[in-house]
């Protein structure tokens, strides 16, 4: 994808003198040159180049509406013919008359008056008007011109408006058609399978019911109903509200509220249920969303999240299966079809410039065949983290009462990391202090405060403040010193 940008730049010119002759460098015998940034008029010098923008493949979501595939395929190995429609702009199409062998007459073809994709029937749907889509610029010089793409196995034809641009075998080394499918759940023999929404349509077609039924209650109950005794004198009309309104009666039961009892509680019960109903379908309970029981514990908690995200998993290996490993392949076989130079990737986008954010790829390291395996993201739910987390200060309180962590720092402030970690604190080595060195020696006059004894593990790295006070103090009081 290229497009014309505007830089700046600069240019050397001779240096003048006075009477308008070029100034010599006697030592070189050539003409002093100066670099100038505008020209005469004092303008910015700017020229116009053309900038790659992207030049790697492109992967589009396509509407429903908008593709068309042999009825009687039940996937799109089987297919016979398949396609999709699109619209571009007339400066869009010259372009790929320049870069994809395009050629249109553009005496036999028009733009169209109105776009008839399945953004339209959407707005059909939602009561909004078809110029909701700018339909009154079509015409002009901003109009659209209607694409159709065919394609079989071994043939690609592209249609502007009615006439054909381009009739050509399948272009890309893979020899695969260039669309990938996936379903919800999959149907025998079927193309299209059933997605959530057409799941839940039943469901909440009844939630919808219940709720209405419930807000037609609550206004038959504001609407009130009177009983008026027969011969009282007073009509309906005199029982429209108004404001400081009087009635005159001669009896207490000349008017009567009839009473509206309150909505009963199987009304909410039904709604629960069927909101439970839609949660079993979807496989989206509370747990996922973060609304469990506050009272419960961490491993309760984790328990029935990871049971919870079985239905999710598999819906995501799924996706991973039908659309993420085949379009990484045909990614592959693009780069090694139309690579020619070698390129920067960026790994790391939150550190692109540290050591390993990004790495040069050239072309002869896509050749070949590659085993693709998809690997998501690691992100630990809640429940884990505050279980790790919990775990971790058991085991830290657990090595400072052991004698062996005590010749062990190194592996005690690994222990510390770890729960640094566990608590998603940036750089936790910022915070973990510097080994000490062993001593090579013994400090001076230590011997005699020993008395000739070996030195219990773990003494030979404290500092001589705290062994001058051991004999004094004791082992066990070492912690209120400041040692750990």
């Amino acid at each position: 994808m290229k497009r014309k940008v505007k830089r700046p730049y600069t240019k050397q010119i001779e240096v003048m003198d006075e009477d308008g002759n070029a100034v010599i460098d006697v030592a070189t015998n050539a003409p002093i040159m100066e670099t100038v940034y505008t020209d005469e008029e004092g303008k910015r010098l700017v020229r116009e180049e053309e900038d790659v923008v992207y030049d790697d493949p492109v992967i589009q979501h396509i509407d429903l509406f908008d593709f068309f595939v042999d009825p009687q395929a039940s996937n799109l190995e089987d297919a016979r013919y398949c396609g999709h429609t699109e619209y571009r702009t007339k400066a869009d199409i010259k372009g790929l008359e320049q870069t994809a062998g395009w050629k249109v007459d553009w005496e036999q073809v028009k733009p169209v008056q109105n776009k008839d994709d399945g953004s339209r029937s959407r707005r059909d749907d939602n009561g909004q008007g078809d110029g909701m889509d700018g339909s009154a610029e079509m015409e002009t010089k901003h109009g659209l011109y209607k694409v159709r793409h065919y394609w079989e196995l071994e043939r690609h034809l592209v249609f502007v408006d009615e006439y054909c641009a381009l009739d050509e075998g399948n272009p890309y080394w893979h020899g695969g058609l260039p669309y990938k499918r996936a379903c919800y759940v999959s149907l025998p023999g079927e193309f299209y399978g059933v997605g959530l929404p057409e799941m839940l349509a039943a469901l909440q077609d009844e939630l919808n019911t219940v709720r209405n039924q419930r807000v037609d209650y609550n206004s038959m109950s504001l609407r009130r109903m009177w009983k008026l005794r027969k011969g009282c004198g007073l009509t309906a009309k005199d029982l429209v509200w108004r404001q400081n309104g009087v009635l005159q009666v001669e009896n207490l039961d000349d008017v009567q509220e009839i009473n509206v009892q309150d909505i009963p509680a199987s009304a909410f019960a039904n709604e629960e249920a069927i909101k439970q109903d839609m949660k079993d379908v979807t496989g989206c309970h509370d747990i996922l969303m973060g609304l469990g029981p506050a009272d419960e514990t961490a491993t309760t908690t984790m328990t029935k999240d990871n049971n919870a995200s079985i239905r999710f998993k598999m819906g995501c290996t799924k996706l991973a299966e039908d659309i993420l490993v085949p379009v990484a392949r045909d990614i592959i076989s693009m780069d090694q079809q139309f690579m020619t130079e070698e390129k920067r990737v960026v790994l790391n986008q939150e550190a692109p410039l540290a050591d390993g954010g990004s790495d040069i790829v050239t072309p002869l390291d896509v050749e070949g065949d590659f085993d693709l395996v998809y690997v998501g993201s690691s992100i630990d739910p809640l429940a884990n983290k505050e279980l790790t987390k919990e775990k971790l200060i058991q085991a830290l309180q657990l090595a400072l009462q052991m004698p062996t962590y005590q010749n062990a720092p190194d592996k005690l402030n690994n222990l510390f990391r770890r729960l640094l970690q566990s608590m998603d604190l940036q750089a936790p080595d910022e915070l973990i202090p510097e080994l000490m060195p062993p001593m090579q020696q013994m400090q001076p006059g230590m011997e005699g405060m020993m008395g000739g004894q070996a030195m219990p593990p773990g003494m030979e790295a404290m500092p001589p403040e705290v062994l001058n006070h051991a004999p004094q103090i004791g082992m066990d009081q070492f912690e209120e010193l400041g040692v750990s």
